[in-house]
């Protein structure tokens, strides 16, 4: 999460924002990672199982995050939302 911070910032810095801008920035981030734990929390309630991969996903400053959970059942990815929590889609994985 931290990589995406830094890099989040070192976009903003490479477009020449304002400060106000990159407060602006520097508090969506924030606001996301407190999803974070949210978002881990329902994927594993969805698919009991443990997490074996995590991804994080811009789409367009929309960020999800995408977790591959190990099951008995198989694997399981489930996404979800950082700007509010929300899994947005699970599939079984082959």
């Amino acid at each position: 999460m931290l990589l995406i911070v830094f890099g989040l910032i070192f976009a903003a810095l490479s477009n020449e924002v304002s400060a106000s801008e990159l407060d602006a920035l520097s508090f969506r981030v924030a606001n996301k990672k407190q999803h974070m734990s949210l978002c881990m929390q329902k994927a594993v309630e969805l698919h009991n199982g443990s997490i074996i991969k995590q991804s994080i996903i811009d789409k367009a400053k929309h960020f999800l995050v995408e977790y591959e959970i190990k099951t008995r059942n198989g694997v399981w990815l489930v996404t979800c939302d950082l700007d509010n929590g929300n899994i947005t889609k699970e599939q079984q994985s082959n």
